[in-house]
């Protein structure tokens, strides 16, 4: 890499320039030039200056470089170090074929190995956790990462749950009578021992504490399949209106819908094993006749007269909404 006669290249810190309204770069990736600091002891006049200045700057080590190289530093496009968080301040763009940044910093205490997921990414960074050291070498050119390396079955059918109320009407009969669905769920909240708990389901993935994060709810919308508007309480506008620009189903409860977003909606059911129905019994059970499969396998319409009964055993791919009656 060519670093036009600087020492070190960095990535802007967007949140610096937010947050402290300073134009310095983010320590959390750098290419240096090893040449020039060998021969400057670029190394001793670090640590020199981090024993004078380190009780009095407020970002450690980051202070301390941009002090040392201020004016004197190349700067490197946004790929080479994604700080999730700071993805909002920029109108950087991935470019055309690469489906990953580069460089993905997940600043913060949002991090992607904790139980319950409050970043962009995460599914990336478990990717690479799961390697083997060998199959990391295989990786010499640095090859940009791919969806198919993530999913090499294909992503699962995913259905989204965004919610502020912990009480989900069916929503564990759900998970448990589609193992083949993933299910996000996700609140800007932090979420109740209730819903953290689904976690332990293979197929559930819980968001929590997720506001303000514009990027993670692009995200969510952009790898959902299927919106699930069965929460009761308040709506989240943004996602409800994502789906619909994006032209993704949503299926509802017909008593817990929001009224202005063209759900196609159900009756209550408890399910094989008895139990509560919603008051109005006008619908009937969804039986395996009321799914017309064409000859890929590709697309399912449900009769808009019927009703889910949960706990059948379907297996599920993509949805698409029937435009008749």
């Amino acid at each position: 890499m060519d670093l036009k006669g600087n020492p070190v290249a960095a990535v802007r810190d967007y949140g610096g320039r937010v947050f402290y309204h300073r134009e310095i770069f983010n320590a959390g990736f750098l290419v240096i030039d090893n040449a020039y600091w060998r021969q400057e002891q670029m190394s001793r006049h670090l640590i020199e200056m981090t024993n004078e200045w380190h009780d009095k700057v407020d970002q450690a080590d980051q202070s301390i470089l941009n002090m040392v190289f201020e004016n004197n530093w190349y700067e490197l496009p946004f790929d080479f170090n994604h700080v999730v968080l700071h993805s909002h301040f920029t109108d950087y763009q991935l470019p055309e074929g690469q489906e990953y940044p580069k460089v993905i910093h997940y600043l913060s205490h949002r991090k992607p190995w904790f139980p319950l997921a409050a970043q962009t990414y995460r599914d990336v960074w478990w990717f690479y956790a799961q390697l083997d050291w060998s199959d990391v070498a295989e990786n010499v050119s640095l090859a940009p990462l791919q969806s198919r390396a993530l999913y090499p079955k294909g992503r699962p059918f995913t259905c989204l749950v965004y919610t502020s109320i912990a009480e989900i009407p069916h929503l564990e009969d759900l998970i448990q009578a589609l193992p083949q669905v993933h299910f996000n769920i996700a609140a800007r909240v932090i979420v109740s021992d209730s819903l953290a708990r689904l976690i332990t389901y293979p197929n559930v993935t819980v968001y929590s504490g997720i506001n303000n994060m514009r990027s993670l709810d692009l995200e969510l919308v952009s790898t959902s399949d299927l919106l699930l508007d069965i929460n009761p309480g308040e709506k989240t506008l943004e996602i409800l209106d994502g789906f619909r620009f994006e032209d993704k189903p949503i299926f509802a409860f017909d008593d817990l819908k929001s009224r202005k977003h063209h759900q196609r909606t159900f009756q209550e059911s408890i399910g094989k094993n008895g139990g509560r129905q919603s008051g109005n019994e006008k619908g009937r059970k969804i039986k395996m006749a009321d799914f017309h499969l064409n000859g890929n396998f590709q697309q399912i319409t449900i009769d808009p007269t019927a009703h889910v009964e949960l706990g059948q055993d379907i297996t599920l791919r993509s949805f698409c909404l029937s435009r008749g009656g």
